[in-house]
Order: structure tokens, then C-alpha cells, then sequence
């Protein structure tokens, strides 16, 4: 509880401003630029949903590629809150989250109206269950970091108690425990996703 109470707590709240600006400027943009960004390009049309269908996944090679994909991610944020830079990228993460989630539901909606909602959902679950908040527990994993090595004078309370040493082993826990959800997240998206969408095509 103290750990969820501290990750939840008013100074992570606007954080979630920060993402929320980046979803709407998804949403706005998308929809400004939909005849160059849909009609355009073809994303999502039905065309590529039919060679999704009809596609046969290899799930081994497919979670080799997520794999690298998820955890290229996880261990380049989790490098760069020790650097300087640190507090700027995680504002630039949930940035970029909002801005790549509002695109997208937009794209959907635009394309398919209330019946996007379907695709959005079987495109998503089960892995976004697991990846939301535990990519949201990075990121204020990588906040915490970088305040703790270069803005000591904004570390938490809790840190007034206890050592440095100390203080870091605990944020070395978390970072190990985060990684092994992310593990989970990426089975979820590799083995059970493909089997979700498959069949929400088939009556789509």
C-alpha cells in the first residue's frame, strides 16, 4: 500500500495531464490530417484487416520480435532516468504514449465509427491489461530515479529515514519486478492476442 499510495500520490497526478495532452493532440491531428494519414497510407483499412484475418502467425517468431521490441523500450527508459535527462524523457514517454493512443483510437473510430470500439478492444487485450500500469509504474519509476541522482533536494519523504544504499536496492527490486510483468505482458501479446483479434475478424 505505501508503495501505490506514493506512485498515486497528487505529485504523480500531473502526469497524467501530461499524457492526457498528448492523446488529444493525437486526436486533434488525426483528424485535421485524416485524408493524408488514412486515405493516404491505407492504415487500418479493410484491406489490411483482411490480410491480418487471413494471415498465419507464427507465435514463437512473433514473441521473439515483441520480446525485442517491448524490452528495447523497457531498458532504454530505464538507462536514460540515470542520466540528466531523466525527468525530460518520462515527460516525453507519456507524451508519446498519449499522443500514439490517440491516433490510433481516432484512426479506428474515423474508419469504422462505434464498431472500432471492438477492434480497438481485440487489438489491445489481454497484453494493454498488464502493459498500462506497468509502463506507468516505469515511468514514474524513471521520475524517481533521476530526482533521486541530480535533484536530491525533491526526493521522496521516505528517503529523509533511510540511506542511499538502502533507497537504491529498493529501486532495484522494483525495476526487476516491473520487468518480470513486462515478461508477462509480452507472452499475453504474443500467444493470446493473435488468437483475440483472429476471432473478433471473423464477425467484424
Amino acid at each position: 500500500m505505501p508503495v501505490f499510495k506514493r506512485y498515486t500520490s497528487g505529485q504523480r497526478i500531473h502526469l497524467i495531464y501530461v499524457f492526457l495532452f498528448g492523446f488529444f493532440s493525437g486526436v486533434f491531428l488525426m483528424n485535421i490530417w485524416k485524408s493524408q494519414l488514412l486515405t493516404g497510407t491505407g492504415f487500418l483499412d479493410e484491406e489490411m484487416l483482411y490480410q491480418i484475418k487471413y494471415t498465419k502467425i507464427d507465435c514463437h517468431v512473433f514473441f521473439l520480435y515483441v520480446l525485442k521490441k517491448r524490452l528495447t523500450l523497457f531498458l532504454m527508459l530505464s538507462l536514460l532516468a540515470t542520466t540528466y535527462l531523466g525527468v525530460a524523457v518520462t515527460y516525453g514517454a507519456f507524451v508519446w504514449f498519449g499522443f500514439s493512443t490517440g491516433m490510433f483510437m481516432a484512426a479506428v473510430l474515423i474508419r469504422y465509427g462505434l464498431k472500432g470500439i471492438m477492434l480497438i478492444f481485440a487489438a489491445s487485450m489481454p497484453q494493454y491489461l498488464i502493459y498500462v500500469p506497468t509502463f506507468w509504474f516505469l515511468l514514474n519509476w524513471c521520475y524517481s530515479v533521476c530526482q533521486i541522482l541530480y535533484f536530491p533536494g525533491k526526493i521522496y519523504e521516505e528517503s529523509r529515514y533511510r540511506g542511499k544504499k538502502a533507497l537504491f536496492l529498493s529501486k532495484g527490486f522494483q525495476l526487476v519486478l516491473l520487468l518480470a510483468v513486462v515478461i508477462i505482458g509480452i507472452v499475453l501479446e504474443s500467444y493470446v492476442n493473435p488468437i483475440v483479434l483472429s476471432n473478433l475478424l471473423k464477425v467484424f
